[in-house]
């Protein structure tokens, strides 16, 4: 076989040299290009943090009281219940923060809402009920409250204020639930305590009960939610 020539050599020499230099090059500025763009959304994103920082004056109504707090834009109302009113709202549970178990449910202009997925802001005027204002003018609980107790339904007490609040909403709108609506309405209020029949069964005396006082002409406890 006859040798390559000395310019096929250099020139195949230098054709590598200039693809490994080419490639090289357009690494680098892929890199450059993407801790460029990287910086560009990271300046973007402490912009729009710094645009939400601070804190706003807010006025709810919280269990037939007008409140005025003041919280930062991303507060939810579940701290905003429990840390920044006075008194407290303590009853509204800090239970799963994730809005997976109930635990946190208040009523808000009457319908159930989780306040552990609710920004306080956005509740803003409106009216608010949590556990502490479903008894009655008298100070005597909810019947629901009073059932939950006789039949078990409460154990540990960790669900029982979330059941309680989404039960009063269902007991307006439907006062006497059958077994698979009760079990529709509280399908997002979890309970690791007592299998909920015994919850099941406290809803049921409670509807009967309200039925009979309405019968009676005596409801009272409930009216403020």
């Amino acid at each position: 076989m006859s040798s390559q020539s000395d310019s096929e050599l250099s020139r195949k020499a230098f054709d590598r040299r200039s693809f490994l230099k080419g490639a090289g090059g357009a690494a680098a500025g892929s890199v450059l290009a993407t801790n460029m763009a990287g910086a560009a959304r990271a300046q973007n994103g402490a912009t729009k943090v710094a645009s939400v920082a601070g804190e706003l004056p807010l006025t709810f109504n919280v269990n037939g009281t007008d409140l005025e707090v003041t919280v930062e834009p991303r507060t939810t109302l579940l701290s905003a219940l429990r840390d920044h009113c006075s008194p407290p709202m303590t009853g509204t549970k800090l239970v799963c923060d994730q809005a997976s178990c109930g635990a946190c449910t208040v009523l808000v202009d009457g319908e159930p809402r989780l306040s552990c997925l609710t920004l306080a802001r956005t509740v803003a005027r409106q009216k608010v009920t949590t556990i502490e204002g479903v008894r009655g003018a008298e100070g005597r609980c909810h019947p629901l409250q009073e059932t939950m107790g006789e039949c078990g339904g409460s154990q540990c007490g960790f669900c029982t204020t979330g059941f309680v609040m989404a039960g009063v909403a269902l007991l307006k709108k439907n006062a006497r639930p059958s077994r698979a609506e009760l079990a529709e309405a509280l399908s997002g209020n979890l309970c690791r305590c007592t299998g909920y029949i015994k919850i099941f069964d406290a809803f049921e005396a409670a509807a009967a009960r309200l039925a009979d006082e309405q019968a009676d002409g005596s409801t009272d406890p409930g009216e403020a939610a």
